[in-house]
């Protein structure tokens, strides 16, 4: 019990760190006009993300399936980091200095495995603000349903979401936030718990557009506060029932409700 209520107060911990990064860099890139999208309030936007998601998803299933090489997914892993830690030092320094920031990240991620962690954080904070610059509330917030959807079908249904979380933890890549060792057979002793990197950056994004939309941090706030209560739904159930679960329904749902009551 005692190593349960560590291992959820330092997932929570570093789940709250992530977001409040996101938010501010999120808040930097609002000031410069940093977007991915011609018009964030376009509510199509929310449906092509959507697609690439599950695209994207497909092609990892497929590189799951055909490359067995860990160095292969090791090269994808640190594209994602150094642009993603890019990302989060340009809100504040230079160029130069952003370069050698990320740089720093991704030696420091293969020198000790511990700051994978660090790594995961990064990537989350850089992607969730952007994505977040780039999507209206409304769409951000259809986009962020949509992919609740289809988190539940692709733990309950399809599985695949499954498939990569095994394989990605087997190969120990920073595509999770993960605390411990962990184990969810029933019957085993739990040392840890792990969560999906999406599972961080939808929220991270949600908390950002609502920010943008009201140009107030409380609102953003609001978003990571309920965020971190759905999270903590999850936790309970799967140290009840020691098996997968869709994080994303219920961090999405009481993130927007954190953000509309505040």
């Amino acid at each position: 019990m005692k190593k349960d209520l560590e291992i959820i107060i330092k997932l929570i911990v570093s789940f709250l760190i992530i977001q409040l990064l996101g938010l501010y860099v999120g808040a930097k890139y609002a000031e410069a006009g940093v977007s991915i999208t011609e018009n964030p309030d376009d509510v199509v936007n929310a449906g092509v993300l959507l697609t690439y998601v599950i695209g994207g998803a497909v092609f990892m299933l497929i590189l799951i399936k055909l490359i067995k090489k860990r160095w292969v997914f090791l090269i994808l892993e640190g594209l994602v980091i150094f642009t993603s830690s890019f990302l989060v030092a340009n809100a504040f320094v230079d160029e130069l200095l952003s370069l050698l920031f990320s740089a720093g990240i991704l030696v420091g991620r293969h020198l000790h495995n511990n700051f994978k962690i660090f790594a995961t954080a990064m990537a989350c904070a850089g992607v969730g603000a952007l994505m977040g610059n780039s999507l209206g509330i409304l769409p951000a917030a259809l986009f962020a349903l949509g992919l609740s959807v289809y988190d539940v079908i692709a733990v309950f249904g399809t599985k695949h979401m499954i498939t990569m979380a095994k394989d990605f933890s087997q190969k120990d890549l920073a595509f999770s936030l993960k605390i411990g060792n962990k184990s969810i057979a029933k019957g085993s002793e739990r040392t840890g718990v792990e969560l999906g990197t999406g599972d961080i950056v939808v929220p991270t994004m949600l908390a950002v557009s609502f920010y943008i939309d009201s140009m107030s941090f409380m609102k953003g706030y609001g978003a990571i506060l309920g965020a971190t209560v759905g999270l903590l739904v999850v936790l309970h159930i799967v140290m009840q029932k020691h098996s997968y679960l869709p994080a994303l329904p219920p961090i999405v749902l009481f993130s927007l409700i954190g953000g509309l009551l505040l």
